[in-house]
């Protein structure tokens, strides 16, 4: 099958038939328009060719002066994945089984616990301090008590 009859049976260089999801997973061949709230633009996985001895083929294309432009082509026999970008305008798939969002890893929320007591030694405070012994020649009490 060619790009342009993929396309076609897709409905997109006529414009009809074209599905929009109402969830984020394409679950039957066809041509879907990128950036509405059922396909946003992202990495979806596919599951796979669903008929024995025919390729799971899809296409990302654009929209240059009205036409469909093809930005990328593939045909594969096993699981795939593409990245739909903000600037594509169509996906057309067919064979491909169900496509789902990439799983993205969400990183965990670290667990705050309480900081362990630090042991130290009490030191006995009391005493005297002997202010006698001190030097304060050199402090510069300004004009404290002027």
């Amino acid at each position: 099958m060619s790009i342009a009859s993929v396309a076609v049976a897709g409905g997109v260089l006529a414009g009809a038939g074209v599905a929009f999801a109402g969830t984020p997973v394409i679950t039957h061949d066809g041509g879907f328009q990128v950036g509405t709230a059922g396909l946003a633009p992202g990495t979806y996985e596919s599951t796979g060719p669903t008929t024995l001895g025919a390729p799971c083929t899809w296409t990302r294309l654009s929209l240059t002066n009205g036409q469909p432009t093809v930005i990328e082509y593939m045909q594969t026999n096993g699981p795939s994945a593409v990245t739909l970008q903000a600037t594509d305008s169509t996906f057309v798939t067919y064979n491909c089984g169900v496509w789902t969002p990439e799983e993205v890893a969400v990183p965990e929320t670290p667990v705050v616990t309480e900081p362990e007591p630090v042991e130290t030694e009490e030191e006995d405070a009391s005493g005297s301090l002997d202010l006698g012994s001190m030097d304060l020649g050199s402090v510069d009490f300004g004009s404290v008590g002027s």
